[in-house]
């Protein structure tokens, strides 16, 4: 595995599926994972994704629920965690304004391929709209 694949930010999703049901990452989100751990790096997750972890909650047609956010928020809390949570800086923030908004307007997503460009880290996405956003990397 490369450098570049090494380190990565994964999207709320795809942390989802990795807490919750495995199963459903692809082989190469799953390689992009392990290869973190194995590597001794952590999987960063933007904060902006514990905003949209509430919202999946709220949203009446999502199966996702209050339990399962709790069980996301232990991973993250553990000592053994796999992922750091990265914060939205003043650099991440301002970076937005540099990622497409015709390639997708959504805010979350955006934030996510900022903080990824100021990391210079590759992106875990099963978004379609993810690589047209973003001249970095983008696993799915």
């Amino acid at each position: 595995m490369t450098e570049a694949t090494t380190a990565v930010v994964a999207d709320i999703h795809i942390v989802i599926w990795y807490v919750l049901n495995p199963a459903k990452l692809s082989t190469k989100a799953t390689e992009a994972l392990e290869g973190c751990v194995a590597a001794g790096e952590p999987i960063r997750v933007s904060a902006h994704s514990l905003v949209e972890l509430v919202y999946a909650v709220e949203r009446p047609t999502n199966p996702f629920s209050e339990d399962d956010r709790q069980a996301v928020l232990e991973v993250f809390e553990a000592e053994d965690s796999p992922f750091e949570i990265v914060p939205v800086t003043a650099e991440i923030a301002n970076r937005v304004a540099s990622v497409p908004r015709t390639a997708n307007a959504d805010p979350g997503d955006r934030i996510i391929v900022a903080t990824a460009e100021v990391l210079g880290l590759s992106i875990v996405s099963a978004d379609s709209k993810f690589p047209s956003m973003t001249s970095l990397t983008v696993i799915a």
